[in-house]
């Protein structure tokens, strides 16, 4: 969870920058993409 939070901070720091944003998680690792990209949407609040 601690690259989750470290990829959330640098997403709101780029938020004031960019209209959008597009991050994309690997599959490779345990097949837990979908996975972290749910997390992910939790922590920015969607």
């Amino acid at each position: 969870m601690a690259q989750k939070n470290t990829l959330y901070d640098n997403l709101r720091s780029l938020s004031s920058d960019v209209k959008r944003c597009y991050v994309f998680f690997n599959n490779c690792h345990m097949g837990k993409a979908a996975l972290n990209a749910e997390d992910m949407k939790k922590l920015l609040g969607g």
